[in-house]
């Protein structure tokens, strides 16, 4: 065999194998994105229907509409937004998550040791490996429940102490703006169950 003809074989085979070889395998997840695992019902990403499998990404703008689910697994948690509820991901690297959400119920399963924060329109919740949930009802109104582990409340638009609230099984908390304040009244467990926590949960570890 010439040496050009050679040659010409070996750059042949290393086309064909290179572009197989940059392939992530299946379910992994790049450091910066996260993907939809689960949907029902008409939800929007961006104005577009979602899909199963599609890729999440910084500053996308979910909205699951009256009906609509969806589940999505970040590279550090794992979160599902039920019936009417709008969300963006304000942050997503491969430790750290924030979600910014204007209406409507999320409920999220962290990998212990990451950032993740869930912001509502008074509230921060942020947590190091925790499961809990957070429900805007209003403007001024936000529903927060640890369902297990530990969670430190941060006044969004007020310069309040902060709150810690930890549970083995569901502590909640209803937070309320008074004027330049913010009040916190225990509350019950409310619009999530034991089997969702599960569920939820059981994404961190596909």
């Amino acid at each position: 065999m010439s040496k050009r003809r050679g040659w010409l074989l070996t750059v042949w085979a290393v086309g064909l194998v290179l572009p197989f070889a940059s392939l992530a395998s299946p379910g992994e997840l790049d450091p910066a994105t996260g993907r939809v695992v689960a949907l029902e019902g008409a939800v929007k990403i961006n104005g577009k229907l979602a899909t199963v499998g599609q890729v999440i990404q910084r500053g996308d703008k979910i909205d699951t509409g009256k009906k609509g689910t969806i589940s999505v697994r970040l590279p550090n948690a794992a979160f599902r937004a039920t019936r009417s509820t709008k969300l963006t991901i304000a942050e997503l690297v491969s430790k750290a998550s924030r979600l910014r959400v204007k209406a409507g119920r999320v409920l999220s399963a962290v990998i212990p040791d990451t950032k993740y924060e869930v912001e509502s329109p008074v509230v921060v919740a942020a947590v190091r490996g925790t499961t809990f949930f957070v429900e805007v009802q209003r403007a001024t109104q936000t529903y927060v429940c640890v369902c297990t582990g530990t969670l430190e409340l941060r006044d969004l638009l007020t310069r309040g102490p902060r709150q810690v609230l930890s549970a083995t099984h569901h502590a909640a908390n209803l937070v309320k703006q008074r004027g330049d304040v913010n009040t916190y009244e225990s509350a019950g467990m409310l619009n999530h169950t034991d089997k969702e926590v599960e569920e939820v949960e059981s994404y961190l570890r596909e």
